[in-house]
């Protein structure tokens, strides 16, 4: 199975931060038309106008209009979600894909779990998944095409201490998808759920490191949503080899296989989670960043007597431009090294490949009204865990 994202209507919820807005901004750059749908209305907005700020200087394709809208969208309330697909279906068009993405994890042990912390998240990752499902379903059925990709997590495989109530959602996330796929075979529609691993949100903030489990990125899962819309496949795995470690281990007696999950420390990751670092962190957002090393001087001002250590380049014009930094290394480390090297942040355009040394992709804190507020009370948590917040956890 091949499809091609070009033209697409896709929905996103929770789609204004984290996975979801990674999420929406891949999907956009696979061709697709993109409504965020998220709680906050305004960061929903603001998600949408990014993706249109890159997607051309006026935030709109020449043949398709806006690429991107971001609108309010409780997933908890049935009837509000249909309003929320009128109102897409009304600027885009039919929706071609939904991602049930929308979720919120609060830890601590159950028997001190707050009631009103309970039914957030079975409201949420659960009820909202359902609501989601079905009116997508609705419409999706009728022209018999479209797909559902659901975000569901390897804590839904694994109940973990520390956890219970979001694991049990999770495990509904998933027990719910495959029950969905039984009924929709023959109508057209399918359905994915994608189990990502940790990933590098506000929900995981205040987590231990664990030394076998690596720390995903936002884009890491987009891109597996992607190819759950584009390649098909049922159950998808981020990333992939974790689910062939957890098949054999499934083998072993149980009293066995919580030892080995004991050795890893895995079965620690929500338990030992830490309050306080996730109250505060969970108020930084990230965006996806580019770095990229290269001896390209295009990127520097043509006169190499204003080169300085950084340099701004804006393309296009007017408050819709993109400006990218390039650092000039051998002034700001005082390198000798024969060639000048450069650092180029989300360039607006390619490079000659010759040029370019390494590309990194990284996530950054985005610094809205939220994590400003946040970067005053960080100090409470300086040197905990043997962890140092500073450069752009500062605004540096």
């Amino acid at each position: 199975m091949d499809r091609s994202l070009e033209g697409a209507v896709v929905v996103v919820t929770g789609g204004a931060a984290g996975i979801g807005r990674a999420t929406a901004g891949a999907m956009a750059e696979a061709g697709a038309r993109v409504a965020i749908g998220d709680i906050h209305a305004e960061k929903a907005a603001e998600a949408a106008a990014e993706i249109n700020s890159k997607a051309s200087p006026g935030g709109e394709s020449a043949t398709r209009g806006p690429v991107a809208t971001g609108l309010p969208l409780d997933v908890t309330d049935r009837a509000g979600f249909d309003i929320f697909l009128d109102q897409v279906e009304e600027e885009f068009g039919p929706i071609d894909c939904l991602v049930n993405n929308a979720g919120v994890m609060l830890l601590g042990p159950i028997d001190e779990e707050d009631p009103e912390a309970t039914r957030a998240m079975i409201d949420v990752n659960l009820v909202g998944v359902i609501n989601g499902t079905q009116a997508a379903m609705d419409r999706m059925k009728t022209r018999r095409r479209g797909r559902i990709v659901n975000i569901a997590s390897q804590a839904g495989k694994a109940g973990m201490a520390g956890g219970a109530t979001y694991c049990a959602t999770k495990f509904g996330v998933i027990g719910f998808s495959e029950a969905v796929r039984a009924e929709l075979k023959g109508s057209g529609v399918s359905i994915s759920w994608v189990l990502p691993g940790l990933v590098n949100t506000e929900l995981a903030a205040g987590l231990p490191d664990i030394p076998l489990m690596d720390m995903l990125s936002p884009d890491d899962i987009a891109e597996a949503v992607v190819e759950a819309l584009t390649g098909g496949g049922s159950e998808i795995w981020v990333p992939a080899r974790n689910q062939w470690l957890d098949a054999p281990a499934r083998l072993l007696p149980r009293s066995l296989r919580e030892r080995v999950f004991a050795l890893t420390g895995a079965d620690k990751v929500l338990a030992d989670a830490d309050a306080g670092e996730r109250r505060h962190l969970s108020a930084f957002g990230y965006e996806a960043n580019t770095a990229v090393l290269h001896s390209d001087p295009a990127w520097m001002p043509r006169r190499r007597h204003l080169w300085a250590g950084w340099n701004y380049l804006a393309s296009g014009g007017g408050q819709d431009s993109d400006l990218c930094v390039t650092y000039w290394m051998n002034r700001l480390q005082g390198l000798d090294c024969g060639q000048d090297l450069f650092v180029t942040l989300n360039p607006a355009a390619e490079m000659r490949g010759d040029l370019v040394h390494r590309t990194i992709q990284y996530a950054h804190p985005v610094f809205d009204r939220d994590a400003l507020a946040a970067q005053k009370t960080l100090w409470s948590i300086q040197g905990q865990r043997r962890t140092w917040f500073c450069g752009s956890y500062f605004g540096y």
